[in-house]
Formats: C-alpha cells, sequence, structure tokens
C-alpha cells in the first residue's frame, strides 16, 4: 500500500485546523503538524479524537514570521519530521487548505504520475517586478523576522529603505545564482524531499535575511537540479502544483487569496485542483460543509 504524507503549518484557528485533519484522515495517510508557537490554546490532548485512521504527529513548534526565513524553517522541521518515513508523496499545505478531491482520487491520481512532483514553477514573480523580486533575495531583511512581519509598520519601511541603501552602495548577494519562483505549497516525490532536506545550509545561504524566500527556495533547489526530478505539468507545459486559489486585492498593499463560498464549491470539486485555499469555517461554514458533503466527508 502506497502512503503519503501530509505537512501543514497552521498559526491560528485550530477548529479549523481539525476540520481538516477529518478531510484527511485515511489509513494510507499520516499527518504532520506544525502549530506556532504563538498560539496559546494548543493542545495535543485535544486533538487524538480527531483522526482515526491516520497517524497524527506534532512537531516542534517554532515562533513563524510571515516572509521571514522563519517559514522556510518550519517547512524544514515538517519536511526532516516526515521523511524518514516510507511514503511516495508529502504534500505541503496549509491550515486554510482543504483537498477538492476525495482520497481514492487523490491517492489514485498519484499512482499514475509515475514519480513526478506537484510544484508550481515560473518566471511570473519576476516578470511582474524584476527589482521587487530581485531585492528579496539579493539584499540584508533584517527587520523582516522579528519586526516587520506582514505588518505595515514605520520597520517595513526602514527594512526597505535599507535594503535601497544596500543596493546605492552595491550589495547584491545571489547575483550570479539562479532563482526560480512558485508557490510554496507542493506534493513532492521521497527524492525530491530528501534533495530539499540534504540541501538546508544552501537554503539557508541563498535566503537567510530575505522577503517572502518560502516561493522561492524549493523551486531553486530543483531546478538546479537539472533534470533529475520530473515536474507535472499543465496542458500548456507549465510546471503546476495543481491548487486552486483566487487572488484579489483586499486593499492597496494586500493582494491575498480570497475565502471561498458555497457559490464556488461545484466548480472547485469539478476542476483539476487536487488542493483548494482559502476556507474560513467563520466566515463561509455552509462552503466548507458543501465541501464535506460532495467529498463525502463527516466534520
Amino acid at each position: 500500500m502506497k502512503r503519503h504524507a501530509f505537512l501543514i503549518l497552521t498559526d491560528f484557528n485550530l477548529a479549523e485546523l481539525k476540520v481538516l485533519l477529518r478531510f484527511l484522515d485515511d489509513y494510507r495517510n499520516d499527518i504532520y503538524v506544525h502549530v506556532d508557537s504563538k498560539v496559546n490554546d494548543f493542545s495535543e490532548e485535544s486533538f487524538k479524537s480527531t483522526v482515526f485512521k491516520s497517524r497524527l504527529f506534532f512537531t516542534r513548534r517554532t515562533n513563524v514570521s510571515w516572509g521571514a526565513y522563519s517559514s522556510i524553517q518550519a517547512e524544514y522541521i515538517l519536511m526532516k519530521a516526515a521523511y524518514h518515513g516510507e511514503y511516495d508523496y508529502y504534500h505541503l499545505i496549509s491550515g486554510k487548505d482543504l483537498p477538492l478531491k476525495t482520497q481514492n482520487y487523490i491517492h489514485n491520481f498519484f499512482d499514475q504520475l509515475n514519480g513526478q512532483s506537484l510544484i508550481d514553477l515560473s518566471n511570473y514573480l519576476y516578470d511582474i517586478n524584476p527589482s521587487k523580486f530581485l531585492m528579496r533575495y539579493q539584499q540584508y531583511h533584517l527587520l523582516q523576522n522579528k519586526f516587520v512581519k506582514k505588518k505595515r509598520n514605520v520597520f517595513k519601511y526602514i527594512d526597505f529603505a535599507s535594503c535601497y541603501f544596500q543596493k546605492f552602495i552595491g550589495i547584491a548577494r545571489n547575483k550570479d545564482a539562479c532563482i526560480k519562483s512558485g508557490s510554496n505549497w507542493v506534493s513532492l516525490t521521497k527524492d525530491a524531499v530528501q534533495y530539499i532536506v540534504d540541501h538546508e545550509r544552501t537554503s539557508m545561504e541563498l535566503f537567510k535575511y530575505s522577503y517572502c524566500c518560502d516561493e522561492l527556495y524549493k523551486q531553486t533547489l530543483l531546478f538546479n537540479a537539472g533534470n533529475r526530478f520530473p515536474l507535472y505539468r499543465d496542458p500548456q507545459g507549465t510546471p503546476t502544483n495543481l491548487r486552486s486559489y483566487d487572488f484579489v486585492w483586499h486593499s492597496k498593499h494586500d493582494l491575498s487569496p480570497r475565502i471561498y463560498s458555497t457559490n464556488d464549491i461545484i466548480n472547485l470539486v469539478e476542476g483539476p485542483a487536487i488542493f483548494g485555499r482559502k476556507f474560513d469555517i467563520k466566515v463561509h461554514p455552509e462552503a466548507v460543509k458543501k465541501l464535506a458533503g460532495c467529498l463525502a466527508v463527516r466534520i
């Protein structure tokens, strides 16, 4: 029996995590969860009765700051916790994700991939704004981890002013590196995960004190490995992660996935994506219930 590992990053709303776990509960799945250390009301004991078929593991907890290298470190904690297991695929998802297909569909689909990984890999972020893309990793974002995070505060302006000054005086680390980008949510083979884990030091050398480089490090490592790791491609020939998200502008400076509603569910279930984000049981609880009904999941 082929087995899958689900690696979950979550930072709040533990009720949503319990719902996600019920969607993933299957004898063929093991589930690994990293809960941000900032979550105060977390107790492993409260999750014991959530899953009955999967094995559930909680990793060492760390303080994760949005856009900082600590996000990459948390992903590494999950991968290192799971990669010794005998899994054919490792799915990195967030606590806001839900599967859009049944577990039978997911396992049958991956059985037919012949070792291909699902990862979004393109030059899209560079093409949008080359200067801002290069500033993600060529200059040192020294304030991102402790002071900036996702907030638009005075420290963010200081941090980026520092980066522009660094650029002015000629600081441009990784200038000759071939950096690729894409969504940080992926489904990888065991060999691909092993390779990323083995090259953790390379990730740190390239991306420590960076900005939003959880969207860069996996793509960069696997792309520069040549053709060693085959990638699943969409009909246009572009590597894809088969995730569904609809990015919208919530404010002048906030471009992020909108929360799916009941009106989206049928299209999501009938579409090609394996996972979708975002779902929120407080904002659109009926959407989650409708999806559960479509997939015959008891929540």
